[in-house]
């Protein structure tokens, strides 16, 4: 789901009304399915999917495919294998990084615009609520945790220094944080009391 999608989910949320002590069975569904919807506002806070196509866009434009190495039994007239062929294949697919500052600048950027897309669509979509300062953490840190997890990003021109395995364990970490402070303002999304 989008930035832009997750700062309207969690408005609605907000303009919906609890029932204090009225029976769920005299509730709105809406007002029943709280709990799933609290699993929904973390699902799409995780997937900041305008920033992940940016970035698909922008990697497009800065990386390159690194030239295929000759095989030694090539260059001797000499069949390659089965398994040599598979290898000539995987590094004819291989890229690299060309244009390291684009990448890193972008990097930065999309991170920003995580921030600026929450914060515009929450502010014309309704009102700001305390909550929403933690709210707007969760697609920046998303993003940053799936170019983390992505073989070649634009996370790795920004951060030269950290090794791929690094990048996974703490982009796991990061998941598992971001679903419970996600799942935990859902939850004070859900609680809100609109002002009438």
């Amino acid at each position: 789901m989008s930035v832009i999608a997750y700062a309207q989910i969690t408005q609605h949320s907000e303009d919906t009304p609890i029932l204090e002590g009225v029976p769920d069975s005299q509730k709105k569904p809406e007002t029943r399915q709280r709990t799933l919807k609290s699993y929904s506002h973390a699902l799409a806070a995780m997937v900041p999917a305008e920033i992940l196509a940016i970035h698909a866009l922008l990697m497009s434009w800065v990386t390159k495919p690194i030239p295929p190495v000759k095989d030694k039994a090539a260059t001797q007239g000499v069949e390659a294998s089965t398994t040599e062929a598979g290898t000539n294949a995987a590094q004819e697919s291989a890229v690299f990084i060309e244009n390291t500052v684009l990448a890193e600048q972008g990097f930065w950027v999309l991170v920003a615009l995580c921030f600026v897309l929450f914060a515009v669509t929450k502010l014309t979509t309704g009102k700001w609520t305390h909550w929403d300062y933690g709210r707007m953490l969760v697609p920046p840190a998303a993003f940053v945790g799936w170019t983390m997890l992505e073989q070649l990003s634009a996370f790795d021109a920004a951060f030269p220094q950290i090794d791929q395995p690094t990048q996974w364990f703490y982009a796991v970490v990061l998941a598992v944080t971001l679903t419970a402070l996600s799942l935990l303002l859902a939850k004070k999304a859900a609680e809100h009391k609109p002002t009438l």
